[in-house]
C-alpha cells in the first residue's frame, strides 16, 4: 500500500510533503502512535477481565491514551510533526506517572512503561532527546522512591495476581519489541528509497548533461532561466539565469525542494497541476507564481513547466521548468489596477453623470449619478444601448458619430434624453475614446440652463419691445461715451441709420459747451451712479430740441456701462419760461402786497393799543360811578335798583377782562418766537403755587410727574402751560376731591405733554369749536372766563409746530395733550 493511497483510506495518515526524511519520520510517528493506542487499548481491556475493580480507572487510560494520540497524528497530519512528536512523548510520559503515582509507586507495574516510553523519544526525536527523555524517567522514578520512602504515596489500592503481573510486563515487552521492529522496517525502508532516489537522480544528471538540447539552452538561453527537477520535486540543477534570478548559487539550488523558494499559497494550486501531469492528464502547464528571492523578496515569474518520460517504463524521468521574469509586468499592472480603482472611485463620486459603451453603445459602465439622472439601476442600465436614452427624432437627424470617435476625435453634442419616466432632459455631452478602446461619455444636465437661456432670450425679446414703446428716448453707453444699445425712437430723433449711430459718441449730438456739460456728468455716473441734466440735442437735420436726461450706472454684458434715458422737454421749457415771467410779476404783487400787510398790522396794533387804553378808561368810570352810587345811595335804593348797580359793576369787569384776554390774544399771533431748552418742571412748579394761592376752597390736589425739557419760547410754552392749569383747577372745582394730573409720555419718539382733571368735562361732538376764540362749551353761570385762553394756547402751539388736542367725557373730567416739534 502507498502512502498516497494510505493517505486516502486513513484520514490521520500524514501527507507525502516531497522531503525524504520528513516523510519518513512523521510515517514513524504515524506507526508509533497506531502501536501505542492499540496496545495499550487491548492491554488495558484483558486488565479489566483479570481485575474487574480496575474497569474505572483502566477505561480513563483508555480515554487518555487514545485522546491524546489523536491529538498528535492530527498534527502529524497537517506537517507539525516535531509538534506532533513532543506532545505524544509528553502525553505518554505524564500517564505512565500518573499510573505509577496512583498505584503503588516504584512498585506499580506502569512503572516498566518507561522504557518503551524512552524508546519512542529516541526513535521520533533523535539519541539526545532519549537520553534526556531517560533522565526524566529516572528522576521520576527516584522521587517516588523517595515519597515511597517517607510514607507519602498513596495506599496501594489494587491487588494484582500472578497473571496480572505476568500481563503487565508481558505488555511493555511487547510493545518494546514491535517498536523495535517498526524502527527498522522504516529506516531500512527508507534508507532503500534514499539509494533508489539517489541512483535515479545520478542517471538523470548524467542524461541531461549528455543531452545536447538541454545544454544549449541552458548556455544560450539569457531571458529564460531554466531548471531541471525530480518527480518528487527536488532541484537537479539550474541555469544561470535561474541562479541569477533567485540570487542561489546552483550548487546551493541542487538538493531543494521546489516549495522551499515558492510562495505558500501558490504551492498547493502547483501541487494539483503536477498530479495532472503525474497521471497523465496534461502533459505540461503554465503559471504566474511568486519565487522568493535569496533575499527573503518575492518576485513573479511566468514558468512553463514540463516532463520527461522514460520511453520504456512511461515513467517521469524529470521535469524542465522555464521561468521569466515577470515582476515589472506584474508592478505595472499592480499600479494600473490601483489606478483604474482610484479612477473609478472618483467617476463613483462625480457629481456629473459618466458612462462606458463600446462601439456599438452597449452600456459597460455607469456611474451613481447617470443612475439617478435617469431613474434606471445599474442593472438596468448595463443591459441598455445608449440610443435607448437619446430623443428618437433627435437621434435620426444627429446619430452619434462612432467614426469620428474611432478615428480619435473628441466632440462636445447638446442632447435630449429620456428620462426613465418619459420627460425630457437637455444634456451636455462630451464624449471621447479611452485607450482601450470603449467611449467615455461625461453628460451634464443642461436642462435649466436652456431654460434660462430661452427665458433670457424671452426677456432680451421683452425688453426690446418695452424699450421700443417708450415714448422717450433710451440708450446705453460704454465708460467711453459710445452707443451700445438703444430705442426706436432715439433713431427716428436723431435721424441716424444704425450704422452711423455705431460709429458715433453721445459727445456727437451736442454743441460745444454741452459737449462739456456731457462728459462730465458722464464722469459723474460713473463716479457717483446717477445724474440728470438738460440740453439741447442737435439731430441730424440740424434741430435744436431740448431734452431732460437721467442717467444711471450699470454692468452690461459684464462691463460697466451707462443706461440714459431722455425726455423731450420743449413744452416744458415753452411753459417754465412763462412761468417765470408771470414769477417775476408775482413777485412784484407779493411785494406791493407785503408793503400792503405791513401797513395794516402797523394800523392792527395802533386800533389794539386804542381799544386796550381808549377802551379801558370809560370801562373804568363807569365802573368806579357804580361803586360809588353803591355806597353813597346804597340804602336809598330798592333790591332791584342796587341789583341792577352790580350787574353794572360785574359786567364792566367781565368786559375788561375780555379786552385783555383779546390783547393777549393778539400778541400771541405776532410775537417773534425765541426758541431754547426750557424747564418745563420749573414752570409748572410755579404756575401750581400760583393756583394753589389763587384757590378759594377747592383743596385741589396736585399730581406732577417728572417732565422732559421742550425747545420752545419760554414766554409763550408758560401761557400755554398756564391756561391748561388754571382751567383744570377752575372745572374739578365743584368735585368733592379734585384732583389735575400733570405729565408726559413718549410716543414714537415724541414727547407728549398733558394735563388731566376729573372735573366737568365735556361732550366730544362739540370738540370743534373748543379751540375757537370766545366759544365756551359751559354757561358762565357755572365756570366763569373769556373763552379766549384755549384759543391762544392753540396759537401758541401751532406757531411752534406742534399739535394740541383734547380728549374728554361729560362729568368725568378731561385731558389736554400738546407736542412741541424737535422735542423727541
Amino acid at each position: 500500500m502507498t502512502d498516497q493511497t494510505r493517505g486516502t483510506y486513513f484520514p490521520f495518515a500524514p501527507s507525502p510533503t516531497g522531503h525524504v526524511d520528513q516523510d519518513h519520520s512523521a510515517r514513524l510517528l504515524y506507526s508509533l502512535g497506531g502501536v501505542w493506542a492499540i496496545v495499550a487499548t487491548v492491554g488495558m481491556g484483558v486488565m479489566i477481565c483479570i481485575l474487574p475493580q480496575f474497569w474505572l480507572r483502566a477505561v480513563k487510560y483508555i480515554m487518555m491514551i487514545n485522546v491524546s494520540v489523536v491529538i498528535c497524528l492530527l498534527l502529524n497530519k497537517q506537517g507539525n510533526f516535531k509538534t506532533g512528536a513532543i506532545l505524544f512523548i509528553t502525553a505518554l510520559w505524564f500517564i505512565v506517572t500518573h499510573m505509577a503515582l496512583t498505584a503503588g509507586g516504584i512498585t506499580a507495574i506502569s512503572v516498566i512503561a518507561y522504557m518503551p516510553v524512552i524508546v519512542m523519544a529516541g526513535l521520533l526525536l533523535g539519541g539526545i532527546w532519549g537520553m534526556l527523555t531517560a533522565g526524566l524517567c529516572m528522576l521520576t522514578t527516584l522521587a517516588m522512591a523517595l515519597l515511597d520512602a517517607k510514607g507519602l504515596l498513596p495506599e496501594r489500592q489494587i491487588i494484582h495476581t500472578p497473571l496480572s503481573l505476568w500481563i503487565g510486563y508481558s505488555i511493555s515487552g511487547v510493545l518494546i519489541a514491535i517498536l523495535q521492529y517498526i524502527a527498522w522496517h522504516q529506516s531500512n525502508r527508507a534508507f532503500i528509497r534514499l539509494t533508489e532516489e539517489v541512483n535515479e537522480r545520478k542517471k538523470m544528471e548524467e542524461r541531461l548533461h549528455e543531452s545536447e538540447f538541454n545544454n544549449r539552452m541552458v548556455v544560450e538561453n539569457k531571458i529564460l532561466g531554466v531548471a531541471w527537477a525530480s518527480p518528487d520535486g527536488i532541484v537537479l540543477d539550474a541555469s544561470a539565469t535561474f541562479c541569477q534570478m533567485l540570487g542561489y548559487s546552483a550548487d546551493e539550488l541542487r538538493g531543494m525542494h521546489f516549495s522551499d523558494f515558492t510562495h505558500p499559497d501558490d504551492t498547493a494550486i502547483e501541487l494539483e497541476l503536477i498530479e495532472k501531469i503525474m497521471s497523465g492528464e496534461i502533459s505540461n502547464y503554465t503559471i504566474e507564481k511568486r519565487y522568493r528571492h535569496k533575499s527573503g523578496e518575492y518576485l513573479w515569474v511566468e514558468l512553463c513547466l514540463t516532463c520527461y518520460r522514460n520511453n520504456e517504463t512511461g515513467g517521469i524521468d524529470f521535469f524542465v521548468g522555464l521561468a521569466q521574469n515577470i515582476q515589472t509586468r506584474k508592478t505595472a499592472e499592480y499600479e494600473r489596477r490601483q489606478s483604474d480603482a482610484k479612477y473609478r472611485s472618483l467617476m463613483e463620486q462625480a457629481s456629473d453623470p459618466i458612462m462606458i459603451t463600446d462601439l456599438k453603445g452597449n452600456f459597460s459602465y455607469v456611474n451613481e449619478s447617470l443612475c439617478r439622472m435617469f431613474g434606471y439601476s445599474t442593472e438596468e442600465l448595463l443591459r441598455m444601448n445608449i440610443s435607448v436614452l437619446i430623443d428618437a427624432g433627435q437621434l435620426k437627424t444627429d446619430p452619434i458619430r462612432f467614426d469620428l470617435l474611432a478615428a480619435g476625435i473628441t466632440y462636445t453634442r447638446d442632447r435630449k434624453m429620456v428620462h426613465k419616466n418619459g420627460t425630457i432632459i437637455e444634456v451636455e455631452a462630451n464624449v471621447k475614446m479611452t485607450p482601450d478602446g470603449n467611449v467615455l461619455a461625461i453628460a451634464r444636465n443642461i436642462t435649466e440652463r436652456k431654460e434660462a437661456q430661452q427665458q433670457l432670450m424671452n426677456e432680451r425679446d421683452l425688453s426690446d419691445s418695452v424699450i421700443n414703446s417708450l415714448p422717450s428716448l433710451f440708450f446705453i453707453l460704454s465708460e467711453e461715451g459710445n452707443f451700445l444699445r438703444w430705442n426706436r425712437n432715439f433713431e427716428e430723433i436723431a435721424g441716424y441709420s444704425r450704422k452711423e449711430i455705431l460709429k458715433m459718441n453721445a459727445r456727437d449730438f451736442f454743441d460745444e459747451y454741452e459737449k462739456e456739460v456731457v462728459a462730465q456728468k458722464i464722469r459723474e455716473i460713473l463716479d457717483k451712479g446717477s445724474t440728470e441734466v438738460e440740453v439741447v440735442v442737435t439731430t441730424k437735420r440740424g434741430n435744436k430740441e431740448p431734452h431732460y436726461f437721467t442717467g444711471e450706472a450699470i454692468s452690461y454684458k459684464g462691463q460697466r456701462a451707462l443706461a440714459v434715458s431722455g425726455m423731450d422737454i420743449t413744452e416744458r421749457v415753452e411753459a417754465r419760461n412763462a412761468i417765470n415771467a408771470l414769477n417775476e410779476s408775482l413777485e412784484k404783487k407779493v411785494a406791493e402786497r407785503t408793503a400792503e400787510l405791513y401797513d395794516a398790522n402797523r394800523e392792527l396794533e395802533t386800533f389794539n393799543y386804542s381799544v386796550s387804553h381808549d377802551l379801558q378808561a370809560p370801562l373804568r368810570l363807569v365802573n368806579g360811578f357804580a361803586k360809588v352810587l353803591m355806597k353813597e345811595y346804597g340804602d336809598k335804593l330798592d333790591d332791584e335798583g342796587r341789583h341792577s348797580l352790580e350787574i353794572i359793576s360785574t359786567n364792566t369787569v367781565r368786559m375788561s377782562q375780555l379786552i385783555r384776554d383779546l390783547l393777549e390774544f393778539s400778541k400771541s399771533g405776532r410775537a417773534t418766537l425765541i426758541k431754547e431748552e426750557v424747564d418745563m418742571n420749573g414752570i409748572v412748579l410755579s404756575l401750581i403755587d400760583q393756583a394753589k394761592m389763587g384757590q378759594k376752597d377747592f383743596g385741589t390736589e396736585f399730581i406732577l410727574h417728572e417732565l422732559e425739557t421742550g425747545h420752545s419760547d419760554a414766554n409763550l410754552i408758560k401761557q400755554v402751560w398756564a391756561n391748561l392749569i388754571f382751567n383744570a383747577v377752575k372745572f374739578s372745582g365743584k368735585k368733592e376731591k379734585p384732583v389735575v394730573e400733570i405729565g408726559n409720555h413718549i410716543k414714537d419718539g415724541e414727547v407728549i405733554y398733558y394735563v388731566r382733571d376729573n372735573g366737568a368735562g365735556f361732550d366730544m361732538q362739540h370738540e370743534a369749536k373748543l379751540f375757537n376764540a370766545f366759544q365756551r362749551l359751559h354757561s358762565q353761570a357755572d365756570f366763569e372766563g373769556s373763552g379766549v385762553g384755549l384759543a391762544t394756547s392753540h396759537r401758541i402751539v401751532t406757531r411752534h409746530g406742534g399739535r394740541i388736542w383734547v380728549e374728554a367725557r361729560l362729568n368725568e373730567g378731561a385731558t389736554f395733550y400738546f407736542t412741541l416739534p424737535g422735542n423727541n
